[in-house]
């Protein structure tokens, strides 16, 4: 591939890969929402990674390294909730949040 276009291959990759452990998973459109859920957050992780991580002096640190873990911990127990409701029932949350 071109690298100019590396990255959004990349990230096309996790979300499709994604997408489809979600099928697997279930045949209720939910499922299709976590593994899409879990696509974005691989490749958010995968650009910052590329793009700032290797500029930022602290990102070896004890507290860089405690924020990561509670972080994926949080994004992982939010994407949870695409398992225990129904498409309607997450519009509804959706609708009270926003």
């Amino acid at each position: 591939f071109n690298p100019k276009y590396r990255m959004l291959v990349t990230v096309l990759c996790y979300l499709s890969t994604f997408a489809i452990c979600g099928m697997w998973h279930g045949d209720k459109i939910n499922f299709v929402y976590w593994g899409l859920w879990h696509g974005v957050g691989l490749s958010l992780n995968k650009i910052f990674t590329i793009k700032f991580k290797g500029k930022l002096n602290w990102s070896e640190s004890s507290f860089y390294k405690i924020g990561s873990i509670i972080l994926t911990f949080v994004f992982v127990t939010v994407g949870w909730v695409f398992f225990q409701y129904t498409e309607i029932e997450l519009i509804e949350i959706y609708n009270l949040i926003i």
